[in-house]
């Protein structure tokens, strides 16, 4: 199922294919790859729904995904 481009993913969510945990979990991940920040409204979701543990681990899964991608990037490294 992934990667989906990210058409594909959108029309996922606009289909209701996600709930809206997922959906919040999704904008997490793609507002901080790609703006380096999260709406506070995103996180405040996420913080209603997730325990103080689950965030910190989802942080640190993006975070964490971030910097593989980059460093990958910056050594050419093709992955499977």
């Amino acid at each position: 199922m992934w990667p989906l481009p990210p058409a594909d993913r959108g029309e996922r969510r606009r289909n209701g294919e996600y709930t809206s945990q997922e959906r919040d979990v999704l904008a997490f991940a793609e507002q901080w790859t790609l703006a380096g920040r999260v709406d506070e409204a995103v996180v405040d979701r996420l913080k209603k729904s997730l325990s103080a543990a689950e965030l910190v681990l989802l942080a640190a899964t993006v975070s964490q995904a971030n910097w593989a991608c980059r460093f990958n990037n910056v050594f050419g490294v093709e992955l499977p």
